[in-house]
């Protein structure tokens, strides 16, 4: 993580790198500051979904408006990293992001549980000619794969929905 300040600009600049994702965040302040809220803006956030970005902003917003900034970072640092947990590169591009939709591998193989770029398995039985996973070799079976967070939202909100109705 490189964070760089600027007074004079009132703002904060943090870049999250791991891998090849790249994710720009930029905290400003107001300078009617506390009366007006800090503005949160996400440069570039590969292979992050849209949805993600949102919550980011809105958590960063609240925590720089009523803690400090430091702290902000730190949550949203905390956030990427939980993001990112045990995320594989897709073995037919080698790479975590795919070089054209720069998304996360997102389908993962019933049998052998190995997650791809849904464009690469594309490729892959178009010019294999079969539909056999690149790793087992067994017929290939797609799971939806979900990130760390979708997983503990999901969770979270079916824990939620079990209390309520006890």
């Amino acid at each position: 993580l490189d964070v760089s300040v600027s007074k004079v600009a009132k703002q904060v600049v943090a870049t999250y790198h791991r891998d090849e994702c790249v994710i720009e965040m930029v905290v400003r302040y107001d300078p009617a500051h506390p009366l007006r809220s800090v503005v949160v803006d996400f440069g570039r956030h590969q292979g992050v979904q849209e949805h993600a970005v949102r919550r980011w902003a809105l958590q960063l917003r609240a925590c720089a408006d009523h803690q400090n900034t430091l702290d902000a970072v730190h949550r949203w640092r905390a956030s990427l990293d939980f993001e990112f947990k045990d995320v594989e590169p897709c073995p037919i591009c080698q790479g975590v992001l795919n070089p054209t939709s720069k998304r996360l591998p997102d389908v993962q193989c019933a049998t052998c549980h190995t997650t791809f770029h849904t464009s690469c398995l594309a490729k892959w039985f178009q010019s294999s000619h079969k539909h056999l996973c690149v790793i087992c070799q067994q017929d290939f079976v797609a799971v939806r794969h979900h990130s760390s967070s979708a997983r503990k939202r999901r969770t979270t909100d079916a824990t939620a929905t079990a209390s309520a109705s006890a």
